[in-house]
C-alpha cells in the first residue's frame, strides 16, 4: 500500500505547529537549565577555581586569556549541544551569547590591568636589581654608573606609563638613580671610607636632595677622618714640630681636634703595649730563663733575646742588664747546673766588679745579715737564690754587701 500524502493548496504557507502549554514549560525549564549550568561553570572557570582566570596576575593573566577564551567557547557549544530542539537552542544561544559577551569583558579588562601591573612590577624589580648590582659593583665608579642609568630609565619609564608629566617622571628616575649609588656609597663606606668619599664627590651634583643630605654628614666625617690621619703621620714623625703643625691656621678646628684625639690614643695603646712587652720580658727574665738554668734547659741566646726585647720596648736600661747577663751566659749555665761543692769552688774563683746594671730587674744577690738568711748549700742554683730575694747589687755600699756575691755579679779572675 502507498503512503497517503497531504498536499497543500497552492499559495498557502503552514505554519509549524505550535506547542502545548505543557511543551512550552518543559522548553522552558531544560534552557534555564542548561543556561544554569553554563553560568556555574563559567564562574568556576573565570572565578573559584584554583586556576581560575582572574586569580592569575602577570604574565600568566596575560598567557592564559587565550586560553579561557577557548575553554568558554568549548563550553558553551557543549551546552547548545545539550538542547533536544531548534526553539530550545535558539533561546539558550541568545542567553550564552551575552553571557560569553559579558566574559570576554572581563578577560580582556583583567588581562589590561596585569599588564600594567607585570610592567610595574617588572620595573621594580629592574630598578631593585641595579640598586643590588651598584652595591655588589661598588669598587668600580664606571659599573656603578652603567646600573644606576638602568635603575634611571626603569623607574622614568614606569612614570610615564602612569601618565605624569616628564618632568615628574625625571624626578621618578632620578631617585632610582640616587638610591643606586647610595647603596654603592653605603657599602663602600664599610669597606673603603676614601672611595665612598670619590663615588659621592662624583654623584653628588646628581643625587636628589634628600639622598644628598642624608650621605653628606657621614662623607664629610669620612674626610675629616681621612684628614685627621695626615695629620697624625705628620706631627708623630720622627723630630716633627708637633705644636707647628698641629696648630697650623689652614688646619679646619675639626680635624685638629680629632687629630689631637687620635694622637693621644695612639700614644696611650702604644704605651700600653710596650708596658705589657716589658712585664712579659720582666717575667721571663725573672723566672723563665733562671729556672731554665736551675734545669739545664736553657736555651742559649735567651738572655739575648730578652735584651731585644726591651730595646724594641724602649727600654734601654733594662736592654743593657739583660745584654751583660748575656755576655755572662756561659758562666751563668755553667755555674747552675754544677754540684754544690764546685758552686763553691767557681765562687772563690770570681772577683767582685760591677757586671750588673744600677737596677738589674732579676739580677739580685742573697742579703748581707744573717737575719735574712744566707745562700743554702743545696744543688739549689743562684738563680733561685736572686729570683727569691730579688735585691739589686750595684749601687751598694762595701759595708751592705759581702764578698761573696751572686755569679751574675762577679767575673772570672
Amino acid at each position: 500500500m502507498g503512503k497517503f500524502v497531504l498536499f497543500s493548496e497552492p499559495g498557502r504557507v503552514e505554519l509549524p505547529p505550535q506547542p502545548t502549554p505543557e511543551d512550552a514549560a518543559a522548553d522552558d525549564a531544560r534552557v534555564n537549565d542548561l543556561k544554569n549550568q553554563f553560568i556555574d561553570t563559567k564562574q568556576q572557570v573565570l572565578f573559584t577555581a584554583p586556576q581560575a582566570f582572574l586569580r592569575q596576575q602577570g604574565s600568566d593573566a596575560i598567557s592564559g586569556a587565550e586560553a579561557t577564551q577557548q575553554t568558554l567557547a568549548n563550553l558553551r557549544q557543549q551546552t547548545l549541544d545539550q538542547t533536544v530542539n531548534n526553539d530550545q537552542r535558539t533561546r539558550l544561544g541568545e542567553m550564552l551569547d551575552w553571557h560569553m559577551a559579558d566574559a570576554q569583558q572581563q578577560i580582556h579588562r583583567h588581562v589590561a590591568e596585569q599588564a600594567d601591573a607585570w610592567q610595574q612590577s617588572v620595573a621594580a624589580r629592574t630598578i631593585d636589581l641595579a640598586t643590588r648590582q651598584a652595591a655588589l659593583e661598588s669598587g668600580d665608579a664606571d659599573k656603578v654608573g652603567f646600573v644606576a642609568l638602568a635603575a634611571y630609565d626603569a623607574a622614568k619609564a614606569l612614570a610615564l606609563k602612569t601618565g605624569v608629566p616628564p618632568e615628574f617622571a625625571h624626578e621618578s628616575g632620578r631617585m632610582a638613580w640616587s638610591g643606586a649609588y647610595k647603596a654603592a656609597i653605603e657599602t663602600q663606606a664599610q669597606n673603603d671610607p676614601q672611595q665612598a668619599v670619590k663615588l659621592f664627590d662624583l654623584a653628588k651634583a646628581t643625587l636628589d636632595p634628600q639622598t644628598r643630605e642624608a650621605l653628606q654628614p657621614r662623607i664629610d666625617s669620612f674626610s675629616h677622618d681621612a684628614q685627621a690621619d695626615v695629620l697624625v703621620d705628620k706631627a708623630t714623625a720622627p723630630d716633627a714640630d708637633r705644636v707647628s703643625i698641629l696648630d697650623n691656621p689652614a688646619v679646619p678646628a675639626e680635624v685638629r681636634l680629632l687629630a689631637q684625639i687620635k694622637i693621644t690614643n695612639r700614644e696611650t695603646i702604644a704605651a700600653a703595649a710596650r708596658r705589657s712587652q716589658i712585664d712579659t720580658l720582666d717575667d721571663r727574665l725573672a723566672g723563665d730563663a733562671p729556672q731554665a738554668l736551675a734545669k739545664a734547659t736553657y736555651v742559649p741566646g735567651t738572655y739575648a733575646a730578652i735584651a731585644d726585647g726591651y730595646a724594641e720596648a724602649g727600654d734601654s736600661v733594662r736592654a743593657a742588664a739583660a745584654r751583660r747577663l748575656a755576655v755572662n751566659e756561659p758562666l751563668l749555665a755553667s755555674f747552675a747546673t754544677a754540684a754544690p761543692v764546685d758552686q763553691m769552688r767557681m765562687l772563690s774563683t770570681l772577683e767582685p766588679g760591677p757586671v750588673c746594671a744600677s737596677k738589674p730587674p732579676a739580677t739580685a744577690c742573697w742579703p748581707t745579715t744573717r737575719s735574712s738568711g744566707a745562700p743554702p748549700r743545696s744543688t739549689s742554683s743562684w738563680a733561685n737564690w736572686c729570683r727569691s730575694t730579688r735585691r739589686p747589687l750595684a749601687g751598694a755600699s762595701s759595708r751592705r754587701v759581702t764578698s761573696r756575691r751572686c755569679p751574675a755579679n762577679r767575673r772570672w779572675r
